[in-house]
């Protein structure tokens, strides 16, 4: 006989886990494919259309999975997940050609935005509106320790065993996450948004369907992910390439590491603070991200674009979570998983803009010119967002 599900510390602590555990095992693996790819013989552009073709599933993908979110709930969808990132994990191994190479990456990028999307509608639909911005940021700090626990165990792996094991670790650690979601006891595992209520005995009443706010929220997001593919794709290029630096693939990590300790640290820390006036700090951010890439114009250091990576991080910690937050006003709970799959898509068009747009600026123009152009795009929502959002909640973190 099944055990009735009750919600407490026990399960939150769970369900964090899991979602810790998961994207280790993603972070593990998404450092060593593109190298692998090149090593069994994938061509430079074979391997360049699969990650594009990557950015488009995740683009489809992230709107379906909110959609069937809303009608079937969390549980099978956790289980979809694991099991195609397990499986085509397993798989990656025998991949030889550029063909496989973009069926492997079209696949990730399906089971991808699931369990992003399951958690934040479950952070919306499990907290009144006065935790929003706590359970963003603490999923946001998660993600970003797990990728880069997931980074450096993937890195040190690979160098010690080889590709076909270290691939093979990743996808077993896949299959461990879900079972740290498994509640012991043979009960139902728990929806996330049970998980992650702060108040489970309040639902909080909610105002009249407005999607007012959607467009607006998606078009910050655009810049916002762009500059975010950047500091965790590119910049890697920069340092090992640039004829001005000159760094090593450590310093190359030492970069990136940097970036994605700042939105640990931040977004943690605002987990943990109560932020009113939303829109102000998220215009804010937006400016202090232009004055960041205007830095980096002046940067020539490892050491100083370490320091605007980090300063880059604390910027995306500011907007993501708060976007996200701003995003949700009265849009009722039954539709959280739509919002929050249509929102995602925009992410991926920032994914999918970023490496696009840096690069070929770079190329053509030089580097400078390529940080104007990608802090450009932070000053080009500024003004509308600033017109268009008129409503925010007065505290969103309790």
């Amino acid at each position: 006989m099944r055990r009735p599900f009750h919600v407490g510390g026990s399960e939150r602590f769970s369900f964090i886990s899991f979602y810790w555990v998961f994207y280790v095992s993603r972070g593990f693996a998404s450092l060593i494919i593109p190298l692998y790819f090149v090593s069994a013989g994938v061509p430079i552009l074979g391997v360049g259309v699969a990650i594009g073709v990557w950015g488009v599933s995740l683009l489809f993908f992230e709107i379906l999975w909110g959609v069937v979110l809303d009608r079937m709930g969390s549980g099978r969808l956790i289980l979809t997940a694991v099991a195609l990132t397990a499986l085509t994990y397993s798989l990656v191994p025998f991949v030889k050609s550029s063909e496989g190479a973009v069926v492997t990456e079209f696949v990730l990028g399906a089971s991808g935005p699931i369990l992003s999307v399951v958690a934040r509608s479950g952070v919306v639909r499990g907290r009144e509106s006065l935790g929003w911005v706590s359970g963003f940021g603490l999923l946001g700090a998660v993600y970003s320790i797990a990728q880069v626990t997931g980074s450096i165990l993937g890195s040190l792996s690979n160098a010690s065993f080889g590709f076909v094991y270290s691939f093979y670790v990743a996808a077993g650690i896949s299959v461990v996450s879900y079972a740290v979601y498994l509640r012991p006891g043979g009960g139902e595992p728990p929806a996330a948004d049970q998980v992650l209520r702060r108040n489970p005995s309040e639902d909080e009443p909610r105002p009249p369907l407005d999607w007012r706010g959607l467009p607006m929220m998606c078009l910050v997001a655009v810049p916002t992910f762009i500059g975010f593919t950047f500091f965790t794709n590119i910049i890697q290029l920069v340092v090992t390439q640039a004829p001005s630096i000159h760094g090593t693939d450590f310093d190359a990590g030492i970069v990136v590491s940097s970036f994605w300790l700042s939105t640990a640290i931040f977004q943690l820390l605002l987990s943990r603070m109560a932020v009113s006036n939303v829109r102000w700090w998220i215009g804010v951010a937006l400016v202090a991200s232009f004055g960041v890439f205007a830095l980096m114009t002046q940067f020539a250091s490892v050491w100083e674009i370490a320091a605007g990576a980090f300063l880059a991080g604390a910027c995306f910690s500011v907007i993501s979570p708060l976007s996200l937050s701003l995003l949700m006003v009265g849009i009722p709970k039954r539709y959280t998983g739509r919002a929050m799959g249509i929102y995602g898509a925009a992410e991926d068009i920032g994914v999918i803009l970023g490496p696009v747009v840096g690069s070929a600026v770079w190329v053509e123009f030089g580097l400078t010119p390529a940080y104007l152009t990608l802090g450009a795009t932070y000053l080009a929502v500024f003004v509308p967002f600033t017109l268009a959002a008129r409503r925010a909640p007065e505290n969103v973190n309790r």
